[in-house]
C-alpha cells in the first residue's frame, strides 16, 4: 500500500479503508515514518496482518531529516527514528525493504548510511535496495543537475555494492537478488 505520504495513510486509516485492505491481502507498506508510533507498529502487526515494510532514506541524518521533515511530524530526528523503526519491524518479524534513494548531493553520505543500517544487515527479513531518484518529466526546463543520470550509473554503484559486500549485506548470488526473485528462485 502506497498512498505518497502518511497523511494520505491517515485519513484512509480514520476511513477503515487501510484496515480492510491489509487484513484482506497482507500489502506492504510504504511509509516515511513520520507519523508512526511503536503503538500504531504493534497494532499493524496485530490487526492489520502487516507482513512487510518499505522504509525510504533520502540520506544520512541532516539531509534526510531535512528532505523528510513534516510540519505534522512525531518525531524529532526522522532519520534516527527511521533507523529504530526498522529495528522494532525485524523485530516484530516484519520484512523490511530500505531504500536509499541517491542523488549527487546526497552521494557523499552512502557510506554512513550503509554503516548504520549495517547491524541489520544478517537479518534474513532486512533488504537494502539503493536506487537512485529519477529526473522528473514536468522537470525538462528546470536544474536537474542534482539527478545521477543514466551513463553515470555504473561508475556510481560498482563502489557502493563493494561497500555493501563489506558490510555484511551481500554474502551469496542470492542475497544479491530482490526478496522476490529469493522466493522464485528457491521455488
Amino acid at each position: 500500500l502506497q498512498c505518497g505520504s502518511d497523511h494520505c495513510f491517515w485519513r484512509l486509516l480514520k476511513d477503515g479503508w487501510v484496515v480492510w485492505v491489509l487484513r484482506k491481502s497482507a500489502e506492504p507498506m510504504t511509509t516515511n515514518g513520520s507519523l508512526f508510533t511503536t503503538e500504531l507498529l504493534e497494532e499493524a502487526v496485530s490487526l492489520w496482518n502487516l507482513r512487510k515494510l518499505h522504509i525510504p532514506l533520502d540520506g544520512f541524518a541532516k539531509t534526510h531529516d531535512r528532505r523528510k521533515k513534516y510540519y505534522t511530524s512525531l518525531h524529532k530526528d526522522e532519520y534516527k527514528f527511521s533507523i529504530e523503526l526498522i529495528k522494532e519491524a525485524l523485530d516484530k518479524g516484519i520484512h523490511v525493504v530500505c531504500r536509499l534513494n541517491l542523488d549527487k548531493n546526497n552521494l557523499s553520505e552512502v557510506d554512513r548510511v550503509i554503516e548504520d543500517l549495517s547491524e541489520f544487515a544478517t537479518n534474513l527479513h532486512f533488504f537494502l535496495h539503493v536506487t537512485t531518484l529519477h529526473i522528473p518529466e514536468f522537470a525538462v526546463c528546470g536544474n536537474t543537475s542534482m539527478y545521477i543520470k543514466y551513463e553515470e550509473l555504473n561508475d556510481l554503484f560498482a563502489p557502493i555494492f563493494e561497500k555493501m559486500v563489506k558490510h555484511g549485506f551481500y554474502r551469496s548470488q542470492i542475497g544479491r537478488a530482490s526478496c522476490r526473485e529469493r522466493v522464485l528462485r528457491l521455488v
